[in-house]
């Protein structure tokens, strides 16, 4: 049985819906926010680091009745209703698609009463963005559409605090990446790394030769790497929900940083110090992390890899 979304809603998010639908300004048609959410509900922003889920999107309400200034698509009720506890982060909404011909669209009514819309925020495709910097603490209802109207079309859509990440628009979360020339389960270059929550001495560093014949150009994505990783990271956290991972290259080359995490999500970082690359994980999980570390250039470079609770 369903949870219904109008007993779960904040009462703030109701009353400035209410409000919003007796302003002077309100002229148009609007999706039910109100609705049972397609794909049920999920929460950020406690022990969750990021949320995933595929959407089959599109669906009968045409949006440019709501806006003008809108186009696409949706179900007339949300596809998901994200509940979140605001932090420091920015909070970043991302749909990707399988197929690279198709054109999503993201529509989101926040917990103040205001909605916002994407249509072709990835620069190289087609791909939908919203990136709210100041988000409140509440319940999100997020569509997932299709910018044409013959059919539905396959999406994921993945939503994250990205500030966690590093201090770099050149650093995040990539949700939904094959990298198939990647191997994690070949034998890294520099072996098995294991350390527990408190280790010391903190940082560990390991001097690494950093670069490859992967041009991750290919994936959208810039710099060079090995096909299989320079280390495998064992990590083993503390129950403190307050924990932060940091894993880092310092060279005077301009290098990346890709990893693989435990639970088989990939992250980038570019540039995120200088032309150092960082990321950090905030709550980070139990398990394997393979690190591959690259150069910008095709030249290989050495490099310290650096590892820190600090």
């Amino acid at each position: 049985m369903s949870t219904s979304y109008l007993k779960t809603i904040p009462m703030a998010t109701f009353v400035a819906f209410l409000m919003f639908l007796s302003s002077p300004l309100f002229a148009q048609t609007l999706p039910n926010v109100l609705g049972d959410p397609y794909y049920g509900t999920a929460e950020l922003g406690n022990s969750a680091s990021s949320v995933s889920q595929d959407i089959l999107a599109g669906g009968s309400f045409d949006l440019s009745e709501m806006n003008g200034d809108y186009e696409g698509f949706i179900s007339s009720v949300p596809d998901l209703q994200l509940t979140y506890e605001a932090s420091n982060s920015e909070l970043n909404f991302t749909v990707e698609v399988e197929d690279g011909a198709d054109d999503p669209v993201i529509l989101i009514f926040s917990p103040s009463g205001e909605f916002h819309f994407n249509d072709d925020g990835d620069e190289n495709g087609y791909n939908s963005e919203i990136t709210i910097e100041n988000p409140e603490s509440g319940n999100y209802a997020v569509w997932v559409g299709n910018y044409d109207a013959e059919d539905f079309i396959s999406t994921t859509l993945v939503i994250s605090e990205i500030n966690r990440y590093g201090n770099s628009e050149n650093t995040g979360l990539i949700s939904n990446a094959s990298f198939d020339e990647l191997d994690i389960s070949e034998d890294p270059y520099y072996g098995d790394v294991t350390l527990e929550s408190g280790f010391m001495p903190d940082p560990y560093v390991k001097t690494i030769t950093a670069g490859g014949s992967v041009d991750l150009s290919q994936y959208g994505y810039s710099g060079y790497t090995a096909a299989k990783p320079d280390i495998d990271f064992y990590f083993t956290p503390s129950s403190n929900a307050n924990e932060t991972l940091t894993i880092s290259v310092n060279s005077e080359t301009d290098t990346i940083l890709l990893i693989n995490d435990p639970e088989g999500t990939w992250y980038f970082s570019d540039d995120s110090n200088g032309v150092n690359p960082a990321i950090t994980f905030q709550d980070p999980k139990d398990g394997l992390y393979s690190i591959f570390v690259g150069t910008f250039d095709s030249e290989n470079a050495e490099a310290e890899l650096v590892i820190s609770e600090l």
